[in-house]
Order: structure tokens, then sequence, then C-alpha cells
């Protein structure tokens, strides 16, 4: 009787503890697929005299696969959207041969950017988030920017989201340019608007 209820209470502790694993996310690791869309892209500057745009009307599509990582764990993986500078349109096409040799995309014609999978994850459990660290590589030069975002769509498995990065073209080692003899100065504030489209559904875990 002794034993039968040693093994008992032992068998309980087993148990007891394989709950308090996957409560605390050390055995559980749901995982997420799905697709994210870089969508609705606009560029905006201005110069002392007036503002000009340019637009990426195409949509990049990337599919993901995101994992709930147990406490303590980093992932390093991560989401990137190449934008090809030359499919890019400008509000006033004249300066389109400007916005190309300032961006040096005859060397470098894409612009990039990236976010980590960690990040999208966090947009999809929380619902509530306001900023979202990326980074964005423009003439071979990366920089880390945190974007404030703004959730305008919230489904079950659909999120959309947009976002307003403000950037400086001095942080690439770009001298804003002037024309007619210094009396037009572009700024060096730069804002780079998007839209992401996160599709996902909860997958079974291995």
């Amino acid at each position: 009787m002794r034993r039968s209820g040693y093994i008992g209470k032992v068998l309980f502790q087993v148990i007891l503890l394989v709950f308090l694993l996957n409560s605390s996310g050390w055995a559980k690791n749901a995982r997420y697929s799905g697709v994210c869309q870089l969508a609705k892209v606009r560029i905006d500057g201005s110069t002392n005299v007036n503002q000009f745009h340019f637009y990426y009307r195409h949509v990049l599509t990337e599919g993901f696969s995101l994992a709930v990582l147990p406490a303590g764990s980093n992932s390093l993986d991560s989401l990137s959207f190449f934008i090809p500078i030359e499919h890019i349109d400008a509000s006033n096409p004249a300066m389109f041969d400007d916005f190309k040799e300032l961006l040096k995309a005859s060397k470098y014609p894409e612009i990039k950017i990236t976010i980590s999978d960690a990040e999208l994850l966090h947009i999809f459990t929380s619902r509530d988030v306001k900023n979202i660290p990326l980074n964005i590589t423009i003439a071979g030069m990366t920089n880390d920017y945190v974007s404030p975002i703004e959730v305008v769509n919230n489904e079950e498995n659909q999120l959309v989201v947009r976002g307003r990065t403000r950037i400086q073209l001095t942080d690439y080692n770009i001298s804003p340019p002037r024309r007619f003899l210094g009396m037009i100065r572009v700024k060096d504030e730069v804002f780079i608007n998007f839209e992401i489209k996160l599709i996902t559904q909860k997958a079974n875990s291995p």
C-alpha cells in the first residue's frame, strides 16, 4: 500500500511539472504562418518652396513562419522587402532623374525595408502596438528606426498596419541638393509612409 501511494505521489508531481512547463511556455512553441504584404509606399519630402512625393504602387508579398519562443529566447530571423527605385513614380516626373541620382540608384537600385519576425509576431499577438523597430537601407547604408504605427483593420487572422518613418538624407551620407544657384533647397527631413497587411493562421505545433 505504501509503495502504491508513493508511486501515485510521484506521478502527480510529474503531471504538475509538465503542466507548469507548458503554462510557462517552455514546452510550448506555437507557430503562425501566412503572408506579409508591403503596399502603398509613399516618400514625402519638401523644399523651401514646395513639397514633393514619390510613390511605389506595387504590392510586395513575402511568406513567413513565426514561432512563439520560450521566455528568454531571441529570434534573429527577419523579413525584408526590396523596392526597385526604377519602378517608383514621382508627383513631378521632372524630379525623377534627380531622385535616382540622389539615391545612387545606378549602383544601389533598391530600397530595402527590414522588420524582424519577433516584431511581426508582436503586432499580431498583442494587437495594441504603437511603434515598431525596423531598418531601412538606402544607397548601400542601413539605419535603424522606430516607426509609429496604427492598426487600421483588426480581424481575427488579418491586420492592416500603417506607419510613417522619419528619416534624414544625411543619415545616408546624402547631402540635400540645391538648385538654381541655391535658391531652391531640398530639406534633410524625409518621411516614408507604408502599409503592411499581415495575413496569418495559427499552425499546429510540431
